[in-house]
């Protein structure tokens, strides 16, 4: 069976727990999974997965201009490399014409996918055992839950969280040791991804919740980013002062995996981090504004979401100048949350 779930980095996170689900019911399976290049880090050496397919959209995007002769010879290749696989069932939790190319390469006689409203781009066209969930609006991880249940498959009632091996935990140990991190701490992570710019708090929000925090708890708090935001972790650091810390370079997203395990409460808004977060058990605040979070938002026990309401929400634009929505949210509403999960009382 090809699973197709190729980005964002998010949503192939909260495809997991359907991934789990089919392979328990599954055991001797042989599982494989298409997932764009920026996105295969969390799925590498996933226990139960047999297969990874490394879709290369990000080196093509740039280079197909100048190298289109190369280019088309390793689409083929990757084409031959699914092909070669003989799939007799591909899963489509992705629903777009990316996935439904994936899903005609595969050349698998079963191909499994969602409704059109459910899709787009006419990629149900590419599946012949089309899936329309129980209702309208239902959060991503229910939704893929819902795809694997037509299968036959049984739904946990809880979610199978993200094991992280001890290599992987011994290596984020290290990491942190290195920055000056022991014992409990609490995690912020500012960024999202550079298309959801519009999604973020406002900087000065998180060192205000974060000096609240550290007066409540006296926890520090360990500020995460990714690639382009270290910028957003020194500001905040800066603006918290004691009790701050940047977190150093990691290697990659299993490695944030690592350090978001060990913190007694993450805060974010909607990111790849805070979906993570939720999938490797950690308590964690939301903030959602554009987003609807009963779609949007993480999925798991020990959740609190936080959302600036305002008429225009939830939000079909992809970018907006005035996201007064975020703004609404307050920093003192943030650090109780952040307390409360934690198990503090109060010290002020």
């Amino acid at each position: 069976m090809l699973i197709v779930r190729l980005s964002a980095i998010g949503d192939v996170i909260n495809t997991l727990p359907a991934f789990f689900a089919l392979r328990r019911a599954w055991p001797d399976a042989f599982l494989g999974w298409a997932v764009d290049d920026r996105a295969a880090g969390i799925l590498e050496d996933l226990p139960g997965l047999d297969r990874l397919h490394r879709f290369p959209r990000t080196g093509w995007s740039r280079r197909w201009r100048a190298e289109l002769l190369t280019v088309a010879g390793e689409a083929l290749t990757y084409a031959e490399e699914i092909r070669a696989q003989r799939y007799d069932t591909v899963v489509d939790f992705q629903g777009n014409a990316k996935s439904a190319l994936h899903v005609v390469l595969s050349r698998a006689p079963v191909r499994w996918g969602f409704v059109p409203g459910h899709s787009r781009e006419w990629s149900h066209l590419a599946t012949n055992r089309r899936v329309r969930p129980g209702q309208e609006v239902l959060n991503r991880v229910v939704k893929n839950f819902a795809l694997v249940a037509a299968l036959g498959v049984s739904i946990p009632e809880r979610p199978d969280p993200l094991a992280i091996s001890e290599t992987v935990r011994a290596a984020a140990d290290g990491l942190l040791r290195g920055a000056g991190v022991a014992g409990d701490f609490a995690v912020l992570h500012p960024g999202t991804s550079r298309f959801g710019a519009f999604k973020r708090w406002p900087l000065p929000r998180y060192a205000e919740a974060g000096r609240s925090f550290h007066r409540r708890t006296g926890l520090p708090l360990l500020i995460t980013w990714g690639p382009g935001e270290r910028w957003m972790a020194r500001a905040i650091v800066a603006g918290i002062g004691i009790g701050a810390i940047e977190c150093p370079p990691l290697p990659g997203l299993k490695h944030l995996a690592g350090v978001l395990a060990r913190a007694r409460v993450v805060v974010g808004s909607d990111s790849a981090a805070l979906h993570l977060a939720a999938r490797v058990g950690v308590p964690t605040v939301g903030l959602f504004g554009p987003k609807d979070p009963r779609v949007y938002g993480p999925y798991g026990n020990r959740l609190e979401i936080l959302r600036g309401e305002v008429p225009c929400s939830p939000c079909p634009l992809r970018t907006c100048a005035y996201p007064e929505c975020m703004g609404r949210i307050d920093a003192e509403s943030v650090a109780a949350k952040m307390s409360a999960l934690t198990g503090f009382l109060e010290n002020v």
